[in-house]
């Protein structure tokens, strides 16, 4: 399947010495730069499923305030 992907999205197939080169390449800063440009405060979502009480209402206020 892995295979077919390749071919059918890149035209080649990767040899897995290509793979691991590039994901070696990747450094801590460049992870860092994504995770800072995905999970911004403005961008945070959250669901909170129940049943709760209301009482815990203010509990689960505080826990999701940034």
């Amino acid at each position: 399947f892995f295979a077919g992907e390749q071919e059918m999205l890149m035209g080649r197939i990767r040899k897995p010495d290509e793979i691991i080169e590039k994901i070696s390449a990747v450094s801590a800063k460049d992870i860092q730069c994504v995770a800072e440009e995905i999970f911004r405060a403005d961008r945070l979502n959250a669901v909170l499923l129940g049943p709760f009480e209301q009482k815990e209402e203010e509990g689960f206020k505080k826990l999701l305030s940034l």
